[in-house]
């Protein structure tokens, strides 16, 4: 690069010669309040529950989405019992999962304290004292899945258990 080039900066250049553009020069509706133009309504959101979220929705649009206060938080709510950086959504093979970022007040998955869950359409987050139901349009399990596996688990973990005792029994006799 030469001091000649340096000189003869174009004012709608940043830094690094990155072009910069005003909003009503870019294509369509890219930059329209509504959002991303691809969105085919099919994707995961998640939707405030109670009074200072009520309906409210929050689209998952990348496959990894912090919320907190911080500005820095893909989904930024000032609500004090938020840690700045309180929970990660991550999306991966299996669906998504909800992931505590070691916050203050901890995450709750249908009023069940958890580190990391993955999650189910019509399952209840809780961060502090915000709600959020996860919506997943694409979802295959129902809300209650996860946890009907572990019902099914337990009750076999317990069929097997009888089957051993009722053995053990009659090999003493």
């Amino acid at each position: 690069m030469t001091a000649e080039s340096d000189s003869n900066t174009d004012p709608r250049q940043g830094p690094q010669g990155t072009q910069v553009f005003s909003r009503d020069q870019l294509p369509g509706n890219l930059a329209a309040d509504g959002g991303d133009a691809t969105l085919t309504g099919r994707e995961a959101r998640l939707v405030g529950v109670g009074e200072s979220l009520d309906g409210r929705e929050f689209v998952l649009t990348s496959d990894r989405t912090t919320i907190g206060r911080s500005q820095v938080c893909d989904i930024q709510l000032d609500e004090p019992s938020l840690s700045s950086e309180h929970a990660r959504l991550v999306r991966s093979e299996d669906g998504w999962r909800v992931i505590n970022l070691l916050s203050t007040n901890g995450v709750f998955v249908n009023d069940e304290k958890v580190f990391s869950h993955r999650l189910n359409d019509g399952d209840v987050i809780r961060l502090g004292r915000v709600s959020l139901k996860f919506r997943d349009p694409a979802s295959k399990a129902g809300a209650s899945s996860e946890s009907g596996g572990f019902r099914t688990g337990v009750l076999i973990g317990f069929v097997a258990a009888l089957i051993g005792a009722a053995a053990w029994f009659f090999l003493l006799r």
